[in-house]
């Protein structure tokens, strides 16, 4: 039988060790980020990332010999976020500054806030999907970012610069570019042999070559400035079934002298310009403008393409040029250049069935194109249109097989009148902006 001081030193202790638990419990609590959220991993050195979680980058990992990469990530569910910091290398070939890939495909790995330069690779995907590359500058690689089969990812607000090619995208489909700037590269993007990828709103300004398209169909371009690229803008090569709608594409191929570029593989050379489809075909392209390159739109051994309510305007060779190209639509666009056009070996149809609808410059019928010069002396500018349907009483023949037979009629006395009658003076104020300033290229 226990004695009273027995069995008050075992009331010490347990109530001792609760207050050890307590404590314990206490601690851990308070070390736990807010919200209970797991710390993230700190990186300052060149790393494989195994496991799944949140990696941060706490400093700049400078002119690394790493090889073949620098952060090499082999795991799903990861976040690397580079917090800002630059990876840079040595120029080696075939040498990445970050690396995804894992012989079982990848999901979920996001790549954010990074600098990454000098790899023959910045920042590479390969057999990756529903990933995210997001807020990163790669500049002077060979490629800068690259998708290589892999499918469902987004790549937004990046960066790339002085490299040779500024996104990749290679076997892929279902992925969205959106808000990147892709500049002062070789080439700036350039999809091959990917499908039903969507690039919207990016910048693509100032490379040898813009945007490329090789082999690759069901695309959709949309929203795009394209710009002040040495041969072209946007180039469709082999390419089929892509829709390219509402990009502003200015200023391209107007350095080289001629104004051709060789095609390579392919042989031969032809126009170079703002948008370009060779050999290519079930193309739609719409509500886009392309202006003051050296040729608009140029058509090379393409068919079945449909082009509509796009401005082709003062372009210092063609508004448009097709070469070895039949079977395509083309109506209800503006072409307002000194030279509108130029067709070689080709028949298309400019119009299609008169259509009650409002067309390109606001008239109610669609129909043909509209036919305008820089002096206001183009046929749409000096056609009759006895019934003031907007559509010219007679046909513009362009060339044997090449007939508009429903040009818009754009009478600038006529509506002018029609305007101030019916709206007033504000109302031709606004017209003039809207209407008289989009046929003059000024939007």
């Amino acid at each position: 039988m226990r004695g009273e001081g027995a069995i008050e030193m075992e009331h010490y202790c347990i109530h001792g060790l609760r207050s050890i638990r307590i404590a314990i419990a206490i601690l851990t609590l308070v070390s736990l980020p807010a919200g209970g959220a797991v710390a993230a991993n700190q990186i300052n050195s060149c790393t494989t990332i195994d496991l799944p979680g949140e990696y941060v980058l706490n400093q700049s990992i400078l002119n690394s010999p790493a090889s073949p990469a620098c952060i090499f990530i082999t795991s799903s569910n990861v976040i690397f976020d580079g917090a800002e910091y630059t990876i840079s290398g040595e120029d080696t070939p075939w040498t990445y500054g970050v690396y995804v890939y894992n012989p079982v495909a990848l999901i979920n790995v996001t790549v954010r806030n990074l600098n990454v330069t000098d790899w023959y690779y910045g920042i590479y995907y390969n057999n990756t999907g529903n990933a995210t590359i997001r807020g990163n500058n790669a500049s002077n690689n060979s490629n800068g970012i690259v998708l290589d089969f892999s499918s469902n990812n987004v790549l937004s607000g990046n960066i790339t610069s002085y490299n040779v090619l500024g996104i990749y995208v290679n076997s892929s489909s279902n992925n969205n570019l959106s808000r990147n700037n892709a500049s002062d590269n070789k080439v700036g993007i350039y999809l091959s042999d990917s499908s039903i990828n969507s690039l919207n709103s990016n910048i693509v300004s100032n490379n040898n070559m813009g945007v490329i398209l090789a082999s690759s169909s069901n695309n959709n371009l949309s929203g795009n400035n394209v710009s002040w690229n040495a041969f072209f803008g946007i180039w469709l090569q082999n390419s089929s079934s892509n829709t390219l709608s509402d990009n502003n594409i200015l200023n391209n191929g107007i350095y080289v002298i001629p104004q051709s570029f060789p095609i390579g593989a392919v042989g031969g050379s032809f126009p170079i310009g703002g948008i370009i489809l060779d050999s290519s075909s079930h193309n739609n392209l719409s509500g886009s403008i392309s202006s003051n390159n050296s040729h608009g739109i140029v058509l090379n051994s393409s068919s079945n393409n449909t082009l509509n309510s796009n401005i082709a305007n003062s372009n210092n060779e063609y508004g448009i040029f097709l070469l070895n190209s039949s079977s395509n639509t083309i109506y209800s666009n503006i072409f307002n250049n000194i030279r509108n056009f130029r067709i070689h070996n080709s028949a298309n149809s400019w119009n299609i069935t008169k259509t009650k609808a409002t067309n390109i410059i606001g008239s109610r019928y669609i129909g043909g194109n509209l036919w305008s010069d820089p002096n206001d002396t183009g046929f749409s500018q000096t056609c009759a249109d006895s019934d003031g349907d907007g559509i010219c009483d007679s046909s513009y023949m362009l060339e044997p097989g090449n007939i508009d037979y429903l040009p818009l009629a754009y009478s600038t006395k006529l509506i002018w009148v029609l305007v101030i009658i019916l709206t007033g003076f504000i109302g031709a104020l606004v017209y003039y902006f809207l209407i008289r300033k989009k046929i003059r290229g000024n939007v």
